[in-house]
């Protein structure tokens, strides 16, 4: 790049240059010493198109920005925070990659379609609500590779049907919005790719929460709950088939993770007529044009509760032609009523059983066995507990693989019956758990592993499962635990250098430190100090710590998003931008000129 270019740029951002002479100067020396760039975005806005008249940047990664919406707006206005658009469309025909839209609170009676894409990663469309779930808008149609919604309230109507929909995009991301009442399905996807669908509230929706269709689909971190089989609201003419799911997964290379599908096809609703629930669901529909059965897929580290009579926890079925294969299931917990994994109808191999606790209701006419196969090629069965399961326990006949190392136990006593294959080697059979809480009507037991339990080190390795449903690292004594905890050894108050107040001993169970002497208190660290001087009973606690450390997640965002409207700072500061405060009276209009010289210097180096 020519002298000149820099010398400008330079100049405009106040860095102090090498001495340059103009053509029309030969005998004067020019050297940079003029506006001050104060405000931190502008400097680096600034830098940025320095960076890109020195190093050949393209205008798309100089020029990334940050624009506003308002319910309030006008979309002939610039998209700037004092002037704002009115519609979240408007932004979605307008950023370029790079850009933010921030959408500001309210109700956006929309359907957004964003048919833009971005470049990259790190050249992304962004669409981000700037207060978590406070803009709420009807549907949102993405069509557009490289984008990402985030943080929004959506609720479909009968113009829309489903809340969230990626059509035939890739790198798509979609994240910690709130999907709720949607007649036709909370989030879908179809035909995509390297889709992560991530940290999402998906409540009351009809039909199912989330479908995948397509390859390397990310769902994690999702809520899913109280999906219905025939929504108030109506049915999307010419559907068929009414169910109530949590998830339906279709494609290759997926991974399902840390997701808590709860409460779906509530029996006592009157939307759930005859659903056959499942929380995971998959098929093959009929060729040419029929859903892709899923395969070399992972299930970990999810909590499936499904309170219907048909309920299931991972339904797979493949009677068109194409094997349902390499499926990892691991370190999850299955509450359910029917079956906790079934692979009977159509051709399967290599699916993976291993480290998971699946729970059933004992005594319903609901047949209730944890784990149903037939004719399963490669199949591995290992180290899961099963409670209160039917008599029968597991189905696995046909085909070929290992069953081992599980643990079977009914809590009333009943004895087993059927269970195919019987009993392996190193089974434990009619042997209590001990969880850390459990009932056998209970929808909130605690199913990781009391210090003692016989589940713990009686696993075998395994060492595709190197952690647990928590993420513990395997193994935490001298061996692999059943089940979908890893136990672990219960720390003491000694332990852990309390002396008073309740924190988590370690295994999810609180433990109590006790109180201080009178005229103490209990400081968040559980130490006794000064300043509780008006105690009469010896001095409690207090401090309450939170044994889950968990995060609200409906606090508000931050809302400093940055951009070319951010705040000054102080002309007062120092530091090492140079300059007088006589030359500091225009910072954006200097900016404005110096994008324009990026802009005849990039379409200079186009031509050449």
């Amino acid at each position: 790049m020519g002298g000149e270019a820099l010398r400008t740029s330079l100049l405009l951002c106040q860095i102090p240059g090498p001495s340059f002479r103009a053509p029309h100067q030969q005998s004067q020396v020019v050297r940079a010493s003029s506006t001050v760039f104060q405000a931190p975005a502008l400097r680096a806005k600034c830098a940025l198109i320095i960076g890109a008249l020195l190093f050949g940047w393209t205008p798309q990664s100089a020029y990334a920005g940050t624009f506003y919406v308002s319910d309030q707006g006008d979309d002939n206005n610039p998209g700037s925070k004092a002037r704002p658009w009115k519609t979240i469309q408007k932004a979605a025909d307008t950023i370029a990659p790079g850009d933010v839209a921030v959408i500001g609170t309210g109700v956006y009676p929309e359907n957004v379609k964003i048919s833009r894409s971005g470049t990259s990663d790190a050249a992304r469309l962004r669409f981000r609500s700037e207060v978590m779930h406070k803009a709420r808008c009807t549907s949102f149609t993405i069509k557009g590779s490289y984008v990402s919604i985030e943080g929004f309230d959506v609720e479909a109507d009968t113009t829309s049907w489903v809340g969230i929909r990626v059509v035939g995009a890739t790198n798509v991301e979609v994240a910690k919005c709130r999907v709720t009442n949607c007649p036709n399905g909370g989030i879908g996807a179809r035909t995509a790719a390297h889709v992560s669908i991530l940290d999402n509230t998906v409540r009351d929706n009809g039909q199912w929460g989330i479908s995948v269709v397509g390859s390397h689909i990310r769902i994690e971190g999702n809520s899913v709950t109280g999906t219905v089989q025939y929504h108030k609201k109506g049915t999307e003419p010419g559907f068929k088939g009414h169910d109530a799911d949590g998830l339906r997964v279709f494609g290759d290379h997926h991974l399902v993770r840390n997701n808590r599908i709860l409460d779906i096809a509530d029996p006592t609703r009157s939307e759930n007529v005859d659903p056959h629930a499942d929380c995971i669901q998959t098929w093959d529909g009929p060729k040419p044009n029929g859903s892709p059965v899923m395969t070399n897929t992972i299930i970990e580290r999810n909590h499936c509760r499904v309170l219907h009579a048909s309920g299931k926890g991972v339904m797979m079925s493949a009677i068109h032609g194409t094997p349902c294969h390499h499926i990892t299931i691991r370190n999850n917990v299955f509450e359910f009523r029917d079956i906790g994994i079934s692979a009977t109808l159509g051709a399967f191999h290599d699916i993976i059983v291993q480290n998971n606790t699946f729970k059933a209701q004992l005594g319903e006419k609901s047949w209730g066995a944890a784990v149903s196969m037939a004719n399963v090629s490669a199949y591995a069965v290992q180290n899961n507990i099963m409670v209160d399961c039917h008599p029968q326990s597991r189905k696995i006949v046909g085909g070929d693989g290992i069953v081992d190392h599980n643990l079977i136990w009914h809590s009333d006593g009943s004895a087993f019956a059927g269970s195919l294959p019987g009993k392996q080697a190193h089974e434990l059979w009619g042997v209590d758990p001990r969880f850390v809480s459990y009932a056998a009507k209970g929808t909130n037991n605690n199913y990781a592993l009391k210090s003692g339990s016989p589940a713990i080190d009686t696993g075998t390795a395994l060492s595709s499962v190197n952690e647990d449903i928590l993420g513990v690292p395997r193994p935490q004594g001298k061996g692999h635990d059943i089940g979908a905890y890893e136990g672990c050894k219960a720390a003491t108050c000694k332990d852990l250098g309390r002396e008073c107040g309740s924190v988590d001993d370690g295994c999810g169970v609180p433990l109590d430190c006790g109180g201080c002497s009178k005229g103490q208190r209990c400081s968040s660290a559980g130490k006794c100090v000064a300043g509780c001087v008006d105690c009469k009973d010896g001095g409690g606690s207090d401090v309450t710590l939170p044994i889950d450390g968990g995060v609200d997640d409906s606090a508000p965002r931050d809302q400093a998003l940055g951009g070319v409207d951010a705040a000054p700072a102080s002309s007062s500061s120092g530091g090492c931008w140079l300059g007088s405060p006589e030359h500091q009276s225009s910072p954006k209009s200097s900016l404005w000129l110096l994008e324009a010289a990026l802009v005849l210097a990039w379409v200079r180096r186009r031509a050449v």
